[in-house]
Parts: structure tokens; sequence; C-alpha cells
């Protein structure tokens, strides 16, 4: 089956090279739906289904989910279905995503990053958070940032996007992260501003990193109105060493 893994629910095995998603056939696709829909029938914690008829959800996403084109549009259209729900934290995450930024976490693990996660707004993808000391940061990469490109490829047709949230049940804009799995870094082309002439063009060398680091990283002091006052960034509270730093 596609690599893929219902945060809090399932993990289906498998899973394609890094940033390729892989076309699969109609007998797979429809496994793999019932698969993640009986999940939920059997296991969620609210036996109400979120006030939703579960098996009428079925029957209006699973044509939608015979008719995708690879493994990625199934997903899709499996965290639309969890949508339905209107429950936080209840996701389909992409294999990758899941080891590399959330195990990894959970695990006080490094894991190779580039160390920014991007959003997609009306008028293209932006770069919404960098990790403090992360890769991107330190090559000169802004928050805010339109992301033109990623290695000469328009940025929402790479290889290496990775989707990545928002929580299907709460909605927002998409979020995405960028594959630092492979043996190279990225050439970013970056719009700084809507009416800039010239992008910029930034590398990004991925290191293992984790988001305790950047946890670290943030601490700072900054002065407003006469005070002093302690600033720390908590990216999560997945990590004991992370309680150690909030005490």
């Amino acid at each position: 089956m596609p690599g893929m893994v219902l945060a809090g629910l399932l993990a289906l095995p498998g899973g394609a090279a890094w940033g390729q998603p892989r076309a699969i056939v109609e007998d797979d696709r429809s496994e793999v739906f019932d698969a993640a829909w009986r999940a939920v029938r059997d296991r969620f914690y609210d036996r109400s289904m979120g006030g939703s008829d579960w098996e009428a959800v079925r029957k209006r996403y699973r044509r939608a989910a015979r008719r995708s084109a690879d493994e990625r549009e199934l997903h899709g259209v499996i965290n639309r279905m969890l949508g339905e729900l209107g429950a936080s934290h209840t996701i389909l995450l992409e294999k990758e995503v899941w080891e590399d930024y959330v195990l990894a976490e959970f695990q006080d693990r490094n894991a190779p990053r580039f160390g920014m996660e991007l959003v997609r707004l009306e008028d293209g993808l932006f770069v919404r958070t960098l990790h403090e000391g992360g890769p991107a940061e330190m090559a000169g990469v802004l928050r805010g940032d339109r992301i033109v490109s990623i290695d000469g490829v328009p940025a929402e047709e790479s290889p290496r996007l990775l989707p990545a949230g928002p929580d299907p049940g709460l909605g927002g804009d998409p979020g995405f992260l960028v594959s630092a799995r492979g043996p190279d870094g990225i050439r970013l082309r970056l719009r700084r501003s809507a009416g800039a002439r010239v992008d910029r063009i930034i590398d990004v060398d991925p290191k293992k990193i984790n988001q305790v680091l950047a946890i670290r990283r943030s601490i700072r002091v900054e002065e407003q109105d006469g005070l002093r006052l302690g600033m720390i960034h908590f990216w999560h509270f997945m990590s004991p060493r992370v309680g150690r730093i909030f005490r």
C-alpha cells in the first residue's frame, strides 16, 4: 500500500521514494481508502463520529478516491473525508513527514531538514515559519518570502514538496515541507516582495536537526518599555527535553 500514517489511528506501511508520488491502480486506491475509513469507524474516540453519518461519508468520497491519479491525490481525498469529523489531530500524513518530522520529535531524534515550513496562499507558496538557527534561516531565507521555484521547477510542481497539514477538521491554508531526503541540497528562487523586479537565488543544504534545538536557539531577551522580557519559541511539547527547557 502507499506509504501513509493516520495520526493517532493507523499506520499503513510501504511508500514510494522521497518526493515521488506513486501511481496506483484502482483496486489499490479502493483498498487504501477503505482501510482508512474502517480505521476511523473502529477506533475513533467519538462514537457519534462527530455527528456525521460515517457510512454516507464513505459513499460520498469513495468515488473521488477511485478516480485519484496518484497516492498524494488519494491521500488528499482521505483527508477531506477526515475533515467531516471536525476533530483536531485526525489527519493522514505522508510516511516521510511522519518519520522525519513527527516521530523524530517524539523520539528526540535529529533528522535531515531544511528548517522551514511553507504555506499555500492565494498567490503562491510562502515561508510560514523558520527553525531558529536552521539551514534555511542561516542561508538567508526570511519568513514571508515567496518560493517561486525549487531546483528550477515551479515550487508547487516540485517533487520535493510534501503536504503536511493543516488539520482537516480545523481548516486553514494548506501547509508543506520540503523533503531533505536524498544527497543534495536545494536551490530556491525567492521573491521578497510583490513588486520586486529581481528574484533572489539561495542555496540551502539540509542538516540533521530537530525542533528541540530550535527551541533552545530561540531563547533571547528583548527590551520593551523599560522591561527586559525573556522569549522562548516552543514548537511543541512532544519531548521530555522540552519540559526541562520550560522548567
